[in-house]
């Protein structure tokens, strides 16, 4: 039988124009001009919670106990990656300002999809929804903390009460995967951060210990007063007890706060 020979440019050609077409397609990702970076605790200063871009302590895995309805405040850092132009080539205009719009959030229970999507069939913006920034803008290089309510009030007792009716054991976790995309404005074109994922250990009675309280049980929601603990004030990511034990709450909203709405920050 003849043998046909096949020069490796030849050979390699296919797979070149696939390459091209998958690059075309949108499968090959390009560095994006903005990036969340990490997300950092919020902490208390001056009565209020901030979140400040500067510090070392990073967290990559959260946990928010919603045995009383609260909200959880994520703190996200962002860096503009963007590198001006010289300004001979866009006419002394700076073109790596951006400015933010908001951010996408959508939240789901990969373990058991069903959780979320119970959530879901209650209200569908309490698991999917925007949340919006202003016009903050800044330059290429820097970084900025933003807070952003990743659980609102409401969403958190609808995960209580879908978490309740399958009768799981108080401390159990249930992760819910948070995947977020900042959507920002630059040079007249809305741009896009890549998305960014964030686990969350949602419980019931796995933060707050009511040890210290009469008889070792977590007072009423109507009476408990806020929390000592957690952090900010709110009932995430480190121990807490019902300010109604005793002691003095700290600043944040895990009770008697207004909810916060979605569509605009704080």
């Amino acid at each position: 039988m003849a043998r046909t020979s096949v020069s490796p440019l030849a050979a390699a050609a296919p797979l070149f124009a696939f390459a091209l077409g998958l690059a075309a397609s949108g499968c090959f990702v390009e560095q994006s001009t903005l990036l969340i970076e990490r997300v950092v605790p919020p902490t208390e200063s001056d009565g209020a919670c901030v979140i400040d871009p500067s510090t070392n302590v990073s967290i990559a895995r959260g946990t928010f106990d919603v045995v009383y309805p609260g909200e959880y405040q994520l703190g996200l850092v962002l860096v503009n990656n963007f590198a001006n132009e010289s300004p001979e080539n866009n006419n002394q205009i700076d073109n790596s300002i951006v400015r933010l719009k908001y951010f996408q959030v959508d939240l789901a229970t990969p373990q058991d999809p069903t959780i979320a999507q119970a959530v879901a069939a209650a209200e569908p913006t309490l698991v999917s929804f925007r949340v919006n920034v202003g016009s903050s803008a800044f330059n290429a290089s820097d970084e900025q903390g933003i807070p952003v309510t990743l659980f609102t009030r409401s969403a958190s007792e609808q995960f209580a009460a879908v978490l309740r009716s399958r009768n799981l054991a108080d401390g159990t976790k249930v992760e819910v995967l948070a995947s977020i995309q900042v959507v920002a404005e630059q040079n007249q074109k809305e741009i896009e951060s890549s998305v960014f994922r964030f686990p969350v250990d949602v419980c019931i009675e796995c933060l707050l210990d009511c040890s210290v309280c009469p008889g070792g049980l977590c007072p009423p929601a109507d009476d408990v007063g806020g929390i000592i603990g957690g952090t900010c004030g709110f009932l995430q990511d480190a121990p807490a007890v019902p300010a109604a034990c005793g002691g003095q709450t700290t600043t944040g909203g895990t009770t008697g706060a207004p909810d916060t709405d979605t569509d605009a920050l704080p």
